[in-house]
């Protein structure tokens, strides 16, 4: 009895990690202070979906938070070359904030306008490569004090434009903080937690 329902909790949490990891399509790492890499995962596309690589691009919901401050002051590293999957890289991906009290953050200019527009394909990796900016020290602790993950958006560059138009193409998850954990995380704990008291429960009516 005792090992059917381990394996039954084995099999929930993998699967529960599976499907939580397949919806990450990039990943945002801010182990170095003052610093933002922006990595793409081999997470794939919720949805199909084509739009405008100039001037709108991705939008990060909530990526930044509630705090008041500009990224115009960021500055790209060199080597970047995040992109859509399908594209080729023009070593330029743009990070932008509308007002400097948008709760998101807006990636675009990634690729040499080729394909035009710039896509997503449902079930067909969404990005590859990665980018990184050097940050103000607000920027960089308002992004530590933002949620540990969110909706990725296309296409949009402003919390404005969600507005029935762009979908969710995936999710955004943050690294190198300490967090609190995530509800997978938790869920696991709590089912390993089950299974602990199932057993001792066991070993008391022996």
């Amino acid at each position: 009895m005792f090992f059917g329902l381990r394996s039954y909790c084995f099999l929930i949490c993998l699967l529960m990690v599976s499907s939580a990891r397949a919806g990450f399509i990039l990943n945002i790492d801010l182990s170095t202070v003052n610093q933002v890499t922006i990595s793409a995962t081999t997470g794939v596309s919720l949805a199909t979906v084509m739009g405008d690589d100039t001037s709108e691009g991705v939008y990060l919901k909530d990526l930044l938070g509630t705090s008041v401050f500009s990224v115009s002051d960021s500055t790209r590293l060199p080597g970047a070359d995040l992109v859509y999957f399908n594209a080729t890289s023009d070593g330029s991906p743009a990070i932008f904030r509308n007002n400097n009290s948008d709760p998101g953050l807006n990636l675009y200019s990634m690729h040499n306008s080729f394909p035009d527009p710039a896509s997503f394909t449902t079930g067909v990796q969404a990005f590859k490569g990665s980018a990184t900016w050097s940050l103000t020290a607000s920027a960089y602790s308002a992004i530590l004090l933002a949620p540990t993950s969110g909706d990725v958006y296309a296409f949009a560059d402003r919390i404005s434009d969600l507005n029935g138009g762009p979908v969710v193409i995936g999710q955004y998850s943050v690294s190198g903080i300490s967090a609190v954990p995530e509800p997978t995380s938790m869920a696991i704990f709590g089912l390993g937690g089950l299974g602990m008291a199932y057993l001792a429960r066991r070993k008391r009516k022996v």
